[in-house]
């Protein structure tokens, strides 16, 4: 991830007449330690970009971006519940792939983050997937500093120009093996998340990797606040064939259940030159969440998107979408029944 590739992306896309509203610029901008080649050892440094990828900083890029693309309304950035981290889950319907499961660097001690907030040393489960018993040291920010700690990098990221957040890795909250390191901090982080992310960007924050118990009936459930878009399954894997109708079946039940909650089911982001580019498609569009396309840069299937937008008389964009979240319509089929699943509105209306 640079800033450079970010520029000659929106150049394509602005070449081909794509004139998207969003940009999510995800993992891999953030200043990290890189005292590990492991990922999950790598701790946060600092809020401001990654020097040697982008090394105007970050409000540069996002003033560029939005110089050069006058069409995007939204700038969001991705980050970690806890800090930086790259993740990615062992799945047991995907067994016969290689996946390398990577967790949380949490905050480099020796980073500017460190010695400007109170931290604390936390006990997790290192994996999930092959082997749940490992056990990892993690830092992060002490229960009494998290509040000041999102208020000040949420006023670095808007005084940057990014007025949106994808928070991710959300329920690590769930893999302290301490009952008082989850009692001190389970709630904490997700109140301060959600009520300053909230109070800086509205409802322009992503939730994601966020299904598990404290957060759906903590956080998600209440409706005395703003809806929020929130990951609404497993991620989108374009390596793994098998995972594909998977994502669309789990997607369309959990929906029965998210659609009770107050946020918007997303069902995340897909590619439009792929095997499974039009299925895909397809099911975003009838999902009712958010659509988003995770090319690589310049590599488009432009008659597919066509399928999918029409252009305003603004010269916008804009997706066809319903108003209604989908979901599936017979909630006793099983993934393995020889039946055709289909998705609709309530009641199939």
């Amino acid at each position: 991830m640079t800033d450079d590739k970010i520029f000659q992306a929106l150049e394509k896309l602005r070449s081909s007449n794509l004139k998207v509203s969003n940009l999510i610029i995800d993992d891999n901008w953030q200043s990290i330690d890189h005292r590990s080649d492991d990922q999950f050892e790598n701790g946060w440094l600092d809020f401001e970009a990654d020097s040697r990828y982008f090394p105007r900083g970050l409000r540069y890029t996002i003033r560029r971006i939005r110089e050069e693309n006058p069409h995007i309304q939204h700038v969001t950035v991705w980050h970690a519940l806890f800090g930086e981290s790259d993740v990615s889950l062992a799945n047991s319907l995907y067994r016969e792939t290689d996946f390398r499961v990577g967790y949380w660097g949490g905050i480099s001690p020796n980073g500017r983050l460190a010695k400007s907030y109170e931290t604390v040393d936390i006990m997790q489960r290192r994996g999930i997937g092959e082997d749940p018993g490992q056990i990892k040291t993690t830092t992060v920010i002490a229960k009494d500093d998290i509040s000041r700690f999102y208020q000040d990098f949420y006023r670095f990221l808007s005084l940057s120009g990014v007025d949106g957040v994808k928070t991710d890795a959300q329920f690590m909250v769930d893999t302290l093996t301490s009952s008082s390191s989850r009692r001190e901090l389970t709630n904490a982080y997700l109140d301060s998340w959600n009520i300053l992310s909230i109070r800086r960007f509205g409802n322009k924050s992503i939730s994601c990797m966020s299904q598990v118990p404290q957060i759906m009936f903590h956080t998600q459930l209440p409706h005395n606040k703003p809806q929020i878009v929130c990951r609404n399954s497993e991620d989108f894997f374009p390596d793994v064939p098998s995972s594909h109708p998977w994502h669309i079946w789990a997607n369309a039940h959990n929906s029965i259940l998210t659609r009770y909650l107050n946020v918007l089911p997303d069902w995340d982001m897909f590619q439009t030159v792929h095997d499974y580019s039009a299925y895909h498609a397809a099911a975003r569009c009838v999902s009712g969440g958010p659509i988003y396309i995770t090319d690589v840069p310049g590599d488009h299937n432009l008659s597919l998107i066509q399928e999918m937008t029409s252009q305003t008389i603004r010269g916008r964009t804009v997706i066809f979408r319903p108003s209604v979240v989908g979901q599936a319509i017979d909630p006793y089929i099983g993934y393995h029944d020889d039946v055709l699943l289909k998705v609709g509105s309530y009641n199939g209306e």
